[in-house]
């Protein structure tokens, strides 16, 4: 009987790790983009003050980090982008950290650059790269993935000529 009475906060301990807790860190679920199969009803700019901007976001952009103008987004964001005849990506952005942005389209990385927030008066900076051939593809939506070490926010993503 004592050597039970010795044990018994170990026993305690090990039934007490068998509790299953819930995953506070899960990664954000993946929206599936709805455009009837047909690309140009997404469009080739998205603001995220536009109501609609919401249905194209794929992954990673928090819902309720929305101040009016810019949208809080994770360390890997994605957004689905209407087929355009344009061949520049262009982002405005606002970062409270100097942080590296690598920057893919259609899985194909097109550019990097260092979002500091100090790129203007208001905070916002804006960075455009040139896509490449290989990033298009013609008469498809387009996958824009950011990534980050820390997150940032996003006033808008657009194709442009």
């Amino acid at each position: 009987m004592p050597r039970i009475k010795q044990f018994s906060p170990l026993l305690y301990l090990l039934l007490g790790g068998c509790v299953p807790y819930a995953n506070d860190y899960a990664p954000t679920r993946e929206r599936k983009v709805s455009y009837n199969g047909n690309p140009r009803q997404l469009p080739p700019r998205l603001v995220m003050r536009d109501a609609r901007a919401e249905k194209h976001f794929v992954y990673g952009v928090d819902p309720a980090g929305f101040d009016g103008e810019f949208r809080k987004v994770g360390s890997r964001v994605a957004f689905r982008l209407g087929a355009a005849s344009g061949r520049r990506l262009v982002l405005e952005y606002r970062s409270p950290s100097p942080q590296s942005v690598h920057v893919k389209a259609n899985g194909v990385l097109v550019g990097e650059f260092t979002a500091d927030g100090r790129d203007s008066r208001d905070g916002r900076g804006q960075w455009s790269v040139e896509l490449p051939a290989a990033a298009i593809l013609e008469g498809m939506p387009t996958l824009v993935e950011l990534e980050s070490p820390s997150g940032f926010a996003v006033a808008s993503v657009a194709l442009e000529n």
